[in-house]
């Protein structure tokens, strides 16, 4: 059996905002990048922060939600709620490189700070997927005792996951 950072599932108010990561990745002499989902039409826009220009879209899978950035920039995952999924872009070419399933309705997003497993917040199977980032393989599905987990968040020395509703 593998062994977890400990879970604490916190309740509050939904609160909802826009997500936005930055990084430096591979694309063209290593400029800030933003990756912006757009649930609209199914995509995640890149932008370059020094020109606040779109520099390329990369289709992925419905509703597109939450993001997050592997800590060395070379992978984005991204939640598809309405196609209970994950999408995995591949930052040196843009590309999405894998589509790991989870829980229903993925919403929240986090990835620990050594970027081995991204945990992935599923609001109406009220869990949280466990992906192997290696992988990108469904290790575990961890029942956190609350309804409509929305928010996640690892802490910065990777012993704590905190999922709220």
């Amino acid at each position: 059996m593998l062994q977890y950072t400990r879970f604490i599932a916190l309740s509050s108010a939904f609160l909802c905002t826009t997500l936005v990561i930055l990084s430096f990745s591979n694309y063209s002499k290593a400029q800030p990048l933003a990756y912006i989902p757009n649930q609209g039409d199914n995509s995640v826009s890149i932008i370059d922060t020094s020109t606040n220009t779109v520099i390329d879209t990369v289709n992925i899978g419905n509703s597109p939600a939450g993001i997050t950035i592997s800590p060395d920039g070379c992978f984005v995952y991204v939640t598809n709620p309405a196609s209970d999924n994950i999408s995995v872009i591949d930052t040196s070419k843009n590309t999405v490189v894998d589509t790991v399933n989870v829980g229903a309705f993925p919403f929240g997003i986090a990835i620990m700070p050594d970027g081995s497993f991204v945990y992935v917040s599923n609001a109406n199977s009220h869990d949280i997927s466990v992906i192997d980032t290696s992988t990108n393989n469904l290790v575990d599905t961890i029942s956190i005792g609350i309804s409509g987990p929305w928010g996640i968040a690892v802490s910065p020395n990777g012993s704590f996951v905190y999922a709220s509703n």
